[in-house]
């Protein structure tokens, strides 16, 4: 007896010990690693060069290094770095350093800093009874639309049927329906289809909040842009854009004629039509964006997440390599292809375009409670 349970102790140890090294090796800092900074945000992580790691520890726009300060000033970059700067940043630095600079200036615009500050306040707070009784009084009186993305039916291994929110969001009170799209349909057929629901949820007699993921945000853009007729719909007032794929993607312009390497990967079925694919490419994305005009009553809110290279799961990494030199990506766009145009955004750092993770949830219902109160 003695003896097994001296096999048993060893063992035990063992374990322990195991689990110590793997926690070890999870926070084990790289020559890299650095910690500053972004918003109201501290962030710490292992970064993929030294000039992303002097951005990173240097306060916004007080950057003192030379490189740094020479290549901004080269590229004239005073806002949020449009699509050439990012690439020059990317080639003259890496890609976590033009994420750096892109995240801080585009979180200084507008309005995004107080989304962005007061999202992740009561995001760190949502579970508390009296914030958690707050929300479930002011959700009763909204229904929420979701939007899924690409073969949402075919690889629930994604998240895009977003069975998982449906659940969380009900612990706030807030009601919920899934909009059917084709999850192989065009972006004009799944718009039609969003537009049906909308007429539909009239009759719950509650103000709707759309919820759109990844290729649903393209989706949901086209019927709220082009097909909605605002004087018909003043039941609806607001839209969450998460990760979508507003004005197409340079992946799909990368990879469409070749796309067995990466469809799988980023949630696409085998049998996923290209002509549906071929919908997010840029060119076609672009003439479809520039006709767009969104209603003025509905509050629309982006809410994207800007990963660093240590942070991307393996669905995301072949994805994320190849838009890499173009600047900051979540894996499965651009980080500028993901946004409505003059609408807050509000960024997850750290985290892919699969925002598998609780604070993302807690996030988004502090977003969507947000977007309620702003009426």
């Amino acid at each position: 007896m003695q003896k097994i349970y001296s096999i048993r102790g060893k063992i035990a140890l063992c374990l322990l010990l195991y689990c110590f090294i793997l926690s070890g090796c999870t926070t084990l800092k790289g020559p890299y690693y650095a910690s500053g900074k972004i918003g109201n945000q501290t962030i710490s992580e292992n970064l993929d060069s030294d000039i992303a790691k002097i951005a990173l520890t240097s306060s916004h726009k007080q950057y003192t290094d030379p490189r740094i300060k020479q290549l901004l000033a080269r590229l004239d970059i005073s806002n949020t770095p449009n699509p050439y700067q990012l690439q020059s940043l990317v080639s003259d630095g890496s890609t976590d350093f033009a994420t750096i600079i892109y995240a801080r200036n585009l979180l200084s615009e507008g309005n995004n800093p107080y989304w962005q500050s007061h999202s992740l306040d009561l995001s760190k707070h949502i579970n508390s009874p009296a914030t958690k009784a707050q929300i479930k009084e002011n959700f009763s009186q909204h229904h929420a639309l979701l939007v899924p993305g690409w073969n949402w039916e075919t690889r629930h291994d994604t998240g895009a049927d977003l069975e998982f929110q449906r659940k969380a969001l009900a612990l706030f009170g807030l009601t919920s329906s899934l909009v059917r799209t084709n999850e192989h349909g065009n972006v004009e057929q799944n718009a039609e289809i969003i537009i049906n629901a909308i007429e539909e949820a009239k009759n719950l007699n509650k103000s709707i909040i759309i919820i759109s993921v990844s290729k649903g945000g393209a989706d949901t853009a086209y019927a709220l842009g082009k097909l909605l007729n605002s004087e018909e719909a003043p039941h609806l007032s607001g839209w969450l854009n998460i990760g979508g794929i507003i004005s197409g993607s340079t992946l799909v312009d990368l990879e469409v004629n070749d796309p067995e390497k990466w469809l799988l990967s980023i949630g696409f079925a085998p049998d996923t039509p290209l002509t549906a694919v071929r919908s997010l490419q840029k060119d076609i994305s672009f003439k479809r964006a520039s006709d767009l005009s969104y209603p003025e009553n509905v509050t629309i809110v982006n809410y994207v997440a800007l990963p660093f290279a240590s942070n991307l799961s393996k669905q995301s990494r072949y994805s994320y390599q190849r838009l890499a030199q173009y600047g900051p990506n979540d894996g499965a766009a651009l980080t500028h292809e993901m946004l409505v145009p003059n609408s807050p955004t509000v960024l997850e750092i750290g985290l892919d375009h699969f925002m598998r993770s609780l604070r993302a949830m807690n996030r988004a219902i502090a977003l969507l409670y947000m977007i309620s109160e702003s009426k």
